[in-house]
């Protein structure tokens, strides 16, 4: 699987300050769980959980962040997410390109996450603005590589950053997701969410 690095902005300087010191903190009731028979125990333990397959997508279309409001997961990264196509997404030949850093806020409270993906990045966990923890060095597996999170704390953000120095001017290297499976918890007052973090994300790109 070719995986091209396109030329656009990356955060750099934000990157470097959201992750600089926050890898060492782990949550205790975190797990992590990875290949084919971490991805049966993980989906014994998850529950009814959400798929996005991003099916929807077209080569380099820019997906906006509340595009998948309606299923409960929004990317709220400031850099703009794109569809990707290729025969490596072997769950459906549809994925999503998130260059260095990509992130995925929930509508309401998860305990549980998972994704499949080609190459290596890594994951910070956080409940609110609180860092609940860290996993480190997720993937390298191959294309259809699974990794999936349990946690014993609700957390709603889940950051992924890739691993590596990546092409200048690029802090990292680009991370792919071919699916993503989340288990939620429904909470009073999940909709509003989409709104206000609209608002966090115009004042992020100094939008009046």
């Amino acid at each position: 699987m070719t995986l091209v690095h396109r030329d656009r902005r990356v955060f750099a300087a934000a990157t470097a300050i959201a992750f600089g010191s926050s890898a060492a903190a782990v949550h205790a009731g975190l797990t992590v769980y990875h290949g084919e028979s971490g991805a049966a125990t993980w989906a014994s333990l998850a529950g009814k959980y959400t798929t996005v397959g991003f099916t929807d997508v077209q080569m380099y279309e820019p997906i906006s962040f509340d595009r998948y409001a309606d299923l409960g997961v929004l990317l709220t990264d400031p850099e703009t997410n794109f569809g990707w196509l290729n025969p490596g997404f072997a769950m459906d030949g549809h994925g999503l390109s998130g260059d260095c850093v990509t992130e995925f806020t929930f509508t309401e409270p998860c305990l549980a996450f998972a994704t499949r993906f080609p190459g290596l990045m890594q994951a910070w966990i956080y409940s609110g603005e609180t860092l609940l923890g860290y996993a480190g060095n997720l993937g390298g597996g191959g294309e259809n590589f699974f990794a999936g999170i349990t946690s014993t704390t609700y957390f709603d953000r889940i950051v992924f950053k890739g691993v590596g120095g990546g092409m200048p001017p690029f802090p990292c290297d680009d991370i792919f997701f071919d699916d993503i499976y989340f288990s939620t918890v429904p909470s009073p007052g999940a909709l509003p969410l989409v709104g206000a973090i609209a608002l966090v994300r115009r004042r992020r790109r100094g939008v009046d």
